[in-house]
C-alpha cells in the first residue's frame, strides 16, 4: 500500500478553489410580492411609463425626445409624471438589469445621511 499525503502543499490551493466554486451560492432576486404594497406600485408604474414611452419614442432618450411625449404621457397608478431626466435613469437601470423588473425597484434604502456622526465628548471634561 503506498503513502498518500493528504497534506500535500501542491494540490491543496487547487482543490480548495474548487470548493469555494461549486459552493458559491447565486443569489435569488427578491419575490415583488414581499415588497410594500406602495413600492409595488411605484415599481409597476416605472414599468408601464418605460414601456409606454418606449413604444411612442423615436430617437434616443434624451430631453428633446422625452419632454413632448411626457407631456401627452397619461399618470399610471397614481404616480406623479417623472421628469425626462428620471425616466432617462430608469430605463438606463432596466436596460443594465437585462430588462428585469427587479431593477425599477426603488432604492430609498441607499439615500441619507453617509457619513458618521461626530463623537460627542462633555465640553466640561475640556475644560
Amino acid at each position: 500500500m503506498e503513502f498518500e499525503d493528504e497534506f500535500n502543499v501542491e494540490e491543496a490551493p487547487q482543490k480548495l478553489a474548487e470548493a469555494a466554486k461549486l459552493e458559491e451560492p447565486t443569489p435569488q432576486p427578491r419575490d415583488l410580492e414581499s415588497l410594500p404594497k406602495e413600492v409595488q406600485d411605484a415599481t409597476f408604474a416605472r414599468l408601464k411609463y418605460i414601456k409606454w414611452l418606449k413604444q411612442r419614442l423615436i430617437g434616443g432618450w434624451t430631453q428633446k425626445n422625452l419632454a413632448p411625449l411626457i407631456a401627452e404621457m397619461p399618470e399610471f397608478a397614481g404616480q406623479e409624471k417623472p421628469k425626462w431626466r428620471t425616466v432617462a435613469g430608469w430605463h438606463a437601470d432596466y436596460i443594465k438589469g437585462e430588462e428585469d423588473i427587479h431593477a425599477l425597484i426603488p432604492k430609498h434604502h441607499r439615500k441619507g445621511n453617509r457619513q458618521h456622526a461626530p463623537i460627542q465628548t462633555s465640553s466640561l471634561s475640556l475644560l
